[in-house]
Order: structure tokens, then C-alpha cells, then sequence
């Protein structure tokens, strides 16, 4: 969806797929974007969800702001860091 020009990144269009938020920075879906078949189910699921601590989403405008920064325990990633570091030390 990113590369099909879905989300403005602080009312800038963005296609970038690894572009880089940082705090402060305002995501959101493009206007005429809404209207797709693949969004008109979005907005009761955001209310649904629970977002990470470093993103307020607000459901109704379907919009996130990045007020912090992730850390590695919020993200609970599948494995452990230090294994892996340890494995390819090798």
C-alpha cells in the first residue's frame, strides 16, 4: 500500500516503503485513498486495536503521530537478540 501512494507522512505523499518516522511525525491514508474498497473496513478495526505505547492512533480520523520511540521490549521480537549476535560472531 505504500508504494501506491496510500499514506501521507506529515500531508506529504510518501512511496517509500523503508521511509523512516520519527517523533512528532503524522501518518495518515491520503483522502481520495478512503474511498477504496480495501479501506472501508479500516476504521471500526482501528478502534479495535491496541496500539504500541510510542504510537497514538486516533480511529476516527485514521491517522497515527509517532510521539516516541520503540524499544526493544515493547517490540517483543520471536528470538533472542543475543543469540543471534552470538551465532553469526562465529
Amino acid at each position: 500500500m505504500v508504494s501506491h501512494g496510500y499514506f501521507l507522512v506529515n500531508k506529504k505523499p510518501t512511496k517509500i516503503p523503508s521511509f523512516g518516522l520519527k517523533k512528532g511525525d503524522i501518518l495518515e491514508f491520503r483522502p481520495q485513498k478512503t474511498q477504496k474498497t480495501i479501506l472501508q473496513n479500516l476504521k471500526p478495526l482501528l478502534k479495535k486495536q491496541n496500539p504500541p505505547g510510542w504510537l497514538k492512533l486516533d480511529a476516527e480520523k485514521m491517522e497515527g503521530k509517532v510521539i516516541g520511540e520503540p524499544n526493544l521490549e515493547e517490540s517483543a521480537p520471536p528470538a533472542e537478540i543475543p543469540t543471534i549476535f552470538e551465532f553469526y560472531s562465529r
